[in-house]
């Protein structure tokens, strides 16, 4: 008895019968062979699909997600309750959990896989200028977006006054009881794996005029 599993569809089955009349008849004994039959095995879809796909963003993705059905049948993405269409190329907008799901006569089956996309750093604020008196105290915030999150790094005139912080993912350079020596260009670099984005803040006196500035890295 033939019990056909899927991996038997499109398989070809033959049947042999051979006559057996004993030592006095003709050897070898007669045989005939039916004609091939192929089968066709019906079932239930099956998903063959990672669990995790990383892709960094406006590349076109080499994402595939098969089924093995018979008969054969569509898969249908949802994100949250919502069907959507997946684009070659993904935005961060495109990250998050989806569900695949498809179905057949025979059954239906769901999958599940978390897209997540990688873009490069983004300083939520631009250029600025910030203009101080002597004496008084200043800090100069940076903070940046990216996935991965982005590592934060300050280039500024070092100086006994100015000190660095962090704060969640915000980095600080604190002045206090301002000078001349801290007057120049305080440069915010964010580096991720995919890239890396500069934001320049300059700092000026009242009254006073930089002639040279020098940068040191920190």
């Amino acid at each position: 008895m033939i019990i056909p599993g899927r991996d038997d569809d499109g398989a070809q089955y033959k049947c042999r019968a051979e006559l057996d009349l004993g030592p006095e008849g003709p050897q070898p004994h007669p045989t005939v062979t039916s004609k091939p039959l192929t089968i066709t095995v019906h079932y239930a879809p099956k998903f063959n699909c990672i669990d995790q796909y990383e892709v960094t963003e406006n590349e076109n993705h080499n994402l595939t997600c098969t089924v093995d059905a018979n008969p054969s049948s569509k898969i249908t993405w949802f994100k949250g309750q919502q069907e959507v269409d997946i684009p070659q190329s993904l935005t961060r907008e495109n990250r998050g959990e989806y569900t695949l799901v498809t179905n057949n006569t025979h059954g239906e089956a769901s999958h599940k896989l978390v897209i997540d996309v990688l873009y490069a750093p983004e300083f939520l604020l631009g250029n600025d200028t910030v203009v101080v008196s002597k004496g008084s105290n200043v800090s100069l915030n940076c903070s940046a977006e990216g996935n991965p999150l982005p590592e934060m790094k300050w280039n500024y005139t070092a100086a006994l006054n100015v000190k660095l912080s962090t704060e969640g993912r915000q980095r600080t350079v604190r002045i206090t009881a301002a000078t001349s020596t801290n007057a120049g260009i305080y440069i915010c670099t964010a580096t991720n794996i995919v890239g890396t984005a500069t934001r320049t803040t300059t700092v000026t006196m009242k009254g006073i005029i930089t002639d040279r500035l020098w940068i040191m890295l920190w």
